[in-house]
C-alpha cells in the first residue's frame, strides 16, 4: 500500500518509461514499473471498474503493463515481456500497445504474430510521431 507522500503510480510509470526509451537504469525502471502495475491492479476490480475512476484505472493499467513489458524485453525477459504486452493490448486496445507488442513479437522471431499486432496497431488509430517512426521501421522489417 502507498504511504502518504509516496509518488503516484503515473509518475512512477513516467520515470520508468523515460528510462525504457533511453535504455538507461533498466533494473531500477523495472522496479518502478512493477510498483505502478501493482498500484493499478490494487485499484481495479470490484465496484471501481464500473465507476468513471474505473476507466482511468483501466487506461493506467494498460499503459503501465506496456511500460513493464518494454523494459522486460530490453532486459532479456522475452516471455514476461510478451505476456505484459499482450495483456496491455487486451486491457487497453490502443495503437501504441499493439505497436510495442508487434515490435516485441518481431524481435522474438514470430513474424506472423508481429504482422497481426501491426495490423491491429494500424486499425486502432493514433500514434505519436515517435511511434509512427517505429511503426514505419517495423513495416519495412516485416516486408522482408
Amino acid at each position: 500500500a502507498l504511504r502518504k507522500g509516496d509518488p503516484p503510480a503515473d509518475l512512477l510509470n513516467e520515470v520508468a518509461w523515460y528510462h525504457a526509451l533511453r535504455g538507461t537504469d533498466l533494473k531500477e525502471a523495472l522496479g518502478l514499473s512493477e510498483e505502478a502495475v501493482r498500484i493499478a491492479r490494487a485499484a481495479s476490480g470490484g465496484l471501481w471498474q464500473w465507476l468513471p475512476r474505473g476507466r482511468k484505472v483501466q487506461i493506467e493499467l494498460g499503459m503501465f503493463l506496456n511500460t513493464r513489458g518494454w523494459i522486460r524485453l530490453q532486459l532479456g525477459d522475452s516471455e514476461g515481456a510478451i505476456e505484459d504486452l499482450k495483456e496491455a493490448a487486451e486491457v487497453l486496445p490502443v495503437a501504441a500497445n499493439f505497436l510495442y507488442l508487434a515490435i516485441a513479437e518481431e524481435r522474438m522471431g514470430d513474424l506472423r504474430a508481429a504482422r497481426e499486432a501491426a495490423r491491429e496497431a494500424q486499425r486502432a488509430g493514433e500514434l505519436t510521431p515517435y511511434e509512427k517512426r517505429l511503426f514505419d521501421e517495423l513495416k519495412v522489417r516485416l516486408k522482408r
